[in-house]
C-alpha cells in the first residue's frame, strides 16, 4: 500500500489503474480491516492499463 497526499506527491509511474479508498479512518478496526481487504482484492483482479 502507498500513501500519496495530493496534490503534492505525484502519482508513482507504477500506478496503471489505481484502486482508491477515501474515508476517515479512525484506526484499523475490524470494519475498517474488511474494506481494506475488499479493496485489495479488488486491485489484485483489475486488468492493468
Amino acid at each position: 500500500m502507498d500513501v500519496v497526499y495530493f496534490p503534492d506527491d505525484p502519482r508513482p509511474p507504477r500506478w496503471m489503474s489505481p484502486v482508491l479508498a477515501l474515508g476517515n479512518f479512525d484506526g484499523l478496526h475490524r470494519g475498517h480491516q474488511k474494506i481494506v481487504e475488499r479493496i485489495r482484492r479488488s486491485a489484485a483482479i483489475r486488468p492493468s492499463a
